[in-house]
C-alpha cells in the first residue's frame, strides 16, 4: 500500500509539472526591436500593395520612382523592385495567396523571404536587413523556377559556353591557316618577279651592263701597268679604247 501512494504521489507531480512546462511561455527570437511576426506583418503590408496593383498602376509607379525616387526614402530600392515586379505581374497569372513566411539570420543580415502564389508561376518577396540596425537594406522580387526549369536553363547555358569556345577556336584555325596561304601567295609573287627579271627583253641590256663593267676594269688594269712600265702616275694619261690585237 506504501508503495501505491508513492507511486500515485510520483504521478501527481509529474503531471504538475508538465502542466507547468507547457503553461511556460517560449521566449520569441528577436531581430532588434521586432519579432518574426512584426517582419511579416511589415512583408505582408508591402506585399498587399503590390498585389493590388494593375499593370498600368506599377508603370505609373515606375515613371514616379524615376522622376522623384531621390527625392523620397528607399526610392531607388523601391524603384528596382517594381521593375522586378513587372515581369511578376506579366508573366505569372492571377494571384492566389501567401506561402509560408520565413526568417534566417546569417551574419550580419537577416533575410525575409515570403512566397506569393499565383495561377501560373509564384513568385517571392525577398526583404533584407542590418541584424544590428534592422535598416532595410534590399528588397526583390524573383520568380520561383521548378527544378526541371532550372535544370533546362543550366543546360542551355552550358550549350551556348560551348557553342562560342567551338566557335572561336574554329576562328583561331582559320586564321592560322591563313598564314600558310599568305607565304605562298609571296612565294608565287616572289617568283613571277624573277622571272620577268630573267626575261629575253631584260638580258640584252644586262649583258652589256656586265660587258661596260669588265671593259672599265680592263681599262683600269692597263693604266696601272703603263704608269708602272714608264715611272708615270695614272693622270698623265687617258686611255680612250682597247683593240684587241
Amino acid at each position: 500500500m506504501k508503495k501505491k501512494i508513492i507511486f500515485f504521489t510520483c504521478c501527481i507531480l509529474a503531471m504538475f509539472l508538465l502542466a507547468a512546462c507547457s503553461g511556460a511561455e517560449v521566449e520569441e527570437e528577436m531581430y532588434g526591436n521586432m519579432t518574426a511576426a512584426d517582419l511579416e506583418e511589415r512583408a505582408l503590408g508591402l506585399a498587399d500593395e503590390l498585389t493590388s496593383m494593375g499593370a498600368q498602376d506599377v508603370l505609373q509607379a515606375q515613371l514616379y520612382y524615376s522622376m522623384y525616387g531621390s527625392q523620397e526614402e528607399n526610392g531607388e530600392m523601391f524603384s528596382a523592385l517594381l521593375d522586378d515586379w513587372t515581369e511578376v505581374v506579366s508573366s505569372c497569372g492571377e494571384f492566389q495567396g501567401y506561402g509560408d513566411f520565413t526568417v534566417d539570420k546569417s551574419g550580419k543580415t537577416v533575410t525575409c523571404k515570403l512566397p506569393i502564389n499565383y495561377s501560373q508561376r509564384n513568385a517571392e518577396l525577398v526583404f533584407v536587413y542590418n541584424a544590428h540596425s534592422m535598416e532595410l537594406t534590399a528588397v526583390n522580387a524573383n520568380m520561383i523556377y521548378t527544378i526541371g526549369e532550372t535544370m533546362q536553363k543550366a543546360g542551355l547555358n552550358t550549350v551556348m559556353g560551348i557553342g562560342v569556345v567551338f566557335v572561336i577556336l574554329v576562328l583561331i584555325s582559320i586564321l592560322i591557316s591563313g598564314f600558310s596561304v599568305i607565304n605562298k601567295l609571296e612565294a608565287g609573287m616572289n617568283k613571277k618577279e624573277e622571272v620577268a627579271t630573267a626575261s629575253p627583253a631584260n638580258l640584252e641590256q644586262i649583258r652589256a651592263e656586265e660587258a661596260t663593267e669588265d671593259q672599265g676594269e680592263l681599262i683600269a688594269v692597263i693604266a696601272a701597268a703603263i704608269a708602272a712600265s714608264t715611272g708615270t702616275s695614272t693622270d698623265s694619261f687617258v686611255v680612250r679604247s682597247i683593240r684587241r690585237i
